[in-house]
Order: C-alpha cells, then structure tokens, then sequence
C-alpha cells in the first residue's frame, strides 16, 4: 500500500517529469493524444503503452544518446535495444498492458489516429522529423496481435517471435512472405541470411 516514502518518490518523479518537459515533447505524446481525445483513454496510460514504441522509432541516427540511456539505467548492454526492452519490462512489472488492442482500439481507428497524431503540437520537437505514415506504422505495430520483436529480431518482453519454425527452400523456388507491421518478417530473412542469431534453437 502507498506510504509517506512511496509517495515522496512518485512526487520526486513527478517533478523530474514535468522538468524534461521543458525541452518539449515528441512522437510519443503526439501518439497518446489523439488515443484521449477520440477514444477516452488514460493520458498516462496512452503513453505509457506508446513509449517503447515511439523510442524504437528514435534510435537510428541517436544510438549514442540511447547507450547513454542505458548506462544511466545500469543495463547489461548500452544501447538502444537494452533501453526498449527495459521500457517493455518495466511496463509488465507495473501491468501496462504492450499492445493498443488491449486498451480498446481498434484496427479501424488507426488512419484517424495517425491523421491527428501527425496534427499534433508535440512531434516537430521529436529529435527526428515524424510523417502521417510513420505514425500509422507506429499505430499498427503497437496494435498488432502479433509478438513484440527488438530491433535485432529477437524476442522481447517474454514474447517469442519463433517456436518450433521449420521449412526448406529448395532452388529455384520462390517463397512469399506475409505479415503485419512489427510481425517479424525482416527479422526472419535476416535470420536466415545468418545477419543475426537466434536466441535458442
């Protein structure tokens, strides 16, 4: 139950919050916005749901300020997967739910989501330019059904992106692969290439 100690903290958290807010937003209060105005969700829990997400989406191009983030956070690995996966974790630990579906929305409400997201005050301070598609990507990736996968194709959060996979391609043969945003897709052909490991098998 809270205590004077826990509320101290969450007070202290709360005013360190409202500190970096002082060198603006981004691309993640431009995705929970738009779930509170059309959809009635939680500010706090609308991006708290968003924030892996939206950081994934920073990390090319600002590694160093990620393996900063991680150094600061005491992780094993400093860089940005580390800092993603820590985001996920930490939500888990708190019972943050990892996908959008589960906070009510729908495949249907993504193109007018993103359509205000892109609207939003808050994305032109993100450290990298956001478009309307970029935004829809980063919608469909946080409502897909379909596991969560680090930028290295691995599992995250517990979620597994391959078991008990087996096929063969023989020469000549062509093979089709289908999937929805953040489904793994490349992930699997980089791991077939032999571009990254598996974590067991």
């Amino acid at each position: 139950s809270p205590s004077i100690e826990s509320r101290s903290k969450m007070l202290l958290a709360s005013m360190m919050g409202a500190i970096a807010f002082q060198k603006g937003l981004g691309v993640v209060h431009s995705m929970a916005h738009p779930l509170s105005s059309l959809l009635d969700t939680h500010h706090g829990l609308a991006n708290a749901v968003n924030i892996p997400y939206g950081m994934k989406f920073n990390i090319a191009g600002f590694e160093d300020r990620f393996a900063r983030m991680a150094q600061s956070l005491s992780l094993k690995e400093q860089n940005g997967d580390a800092v993603i996966k820590y985001l996920f974790d930490l939500n888990t630990q708190v019972g943050i739910p990892h996908r959008l579906r589960d906070i009510q929305v729908k495949e249907e409400h993504l193109d007018t989501l993103s359509a205000l997201a892109f609207a939003d005050f808050a994305h032109p301070n993100n450290p990298k330019p956001v478009s309307q598609a970029d935004f829809r990507a980063l919608y469909g990736e946080a409502e897909a059904i379909n596991p969560l996968v680090d930028t290295n194709g691995r599992s995250i959060a517990c979620l597994a992106l391959l078991d008990n996979a087996a096929f063969s391609l023989d020469t000549g043969e062509r093979l089709g692969l289908i999937g929805r945003n953040g489904a793994g897709k490349s992930s699997m052909l980089k791991i077939i290439a032999g571009l990254e490991k598996l974590d067991d098998g």
